[in-house]
């Protein structure tokens, strides 16, 4: 019975030496399997993270916009009212305000968007008034790189103009856009994207006028 008991155990020793070595090769494989799911989950996180960067610079780059705070040319209601030529016609200074988007076509618009204030008169300004009606319709303003900005009508008045509405008229604008951006220094008119000989059949309409033009016919006499 001896030789059959030794026999016996050194079988359960190989057989449990067989089991650990098993088990190790299973747990190195889950080490591994392990090891390669945190390595791609690790990367894809990096890769995430880089991409996350690259954009975000995108959100911080849009263009804000711009605020011009300019300078109305209305005409003075004392003088339509009156007629005397030792007041002044008009008034050059009134305050307004407009805002574009900050790009390359930013002062044109702020330009046209300037013309449509000249449309009303600010509230509670009673010794003002505006030759210009809502009806008058501007196309456009474009400032070229001499400082001229042309403003394009819709159209003339069928009937024409009289001949102080048609200065007070070309006045109103030429004042206003000089007195409001640097970057004008003079003013002349198409319509319809054409040169015309007058706007109201009286004064030239092919002429860019000035702000010492505004001062000569402002000055009182």
């Amino acid at each position: 019975m001896k030789p059959f008991k030794k026999t016996g155990m050194k079988a359960t020793a190989l057989l449990l030496v067989l089991m650990m070595v098993l088990t190790g090769l299973a747990a190195c494989g889950e080490s591994g399997n392990g090891g390669s799911g945190t390595s791609s989950k690790v990367s894809a996180d990096s890769q995430l993270s880089v991409s996350s960067e690259m954009e975000e610079p995108e959100s911080t780059e849009q263009a804000k916009d711009q605020t011009y705070e300019v300078a109305l040319t209305f005409v003075n209601d004392k003088y339509i009212a009156e007629g005397d030529e030792s007041l002044i016609k008009l008034i050059t200074d009134v305050s307004g305000e407009v805002t574009v988007p900050a790009d390359a076509e930013g002062v044109d618009e702020a330009c046209l968007k300037t013309l449509e204030l000249l449309k009303t008169v600010p509230e509670g300004q009673t010794d003002l008034v505006t030759v210009i009606g809502d009806d008058m319709k501007f196309n456009s303003v474009s400032v070229d790189s001499e400082g001229k900005a042309t403003v394009d009508l819709a159209e003339v008045p069928a009937d024409g103009m009289d001949n102080y509405t048609e200065q007070f008229f070309i006045y109103q604008i030429a004042g206003t856009l000089i007195n409001s951006f640097s970057e004008v220094s003079s003013v002349a008119f198409t319509v319809g994207g054409q040169q015309v000989e007058t706007i109201g059949g009286h004064m030239d309409a092919t002429a860019a006028y000035t702000l010492a033009d505004v001062d000569n016919f402002n000055m009182p006499s």
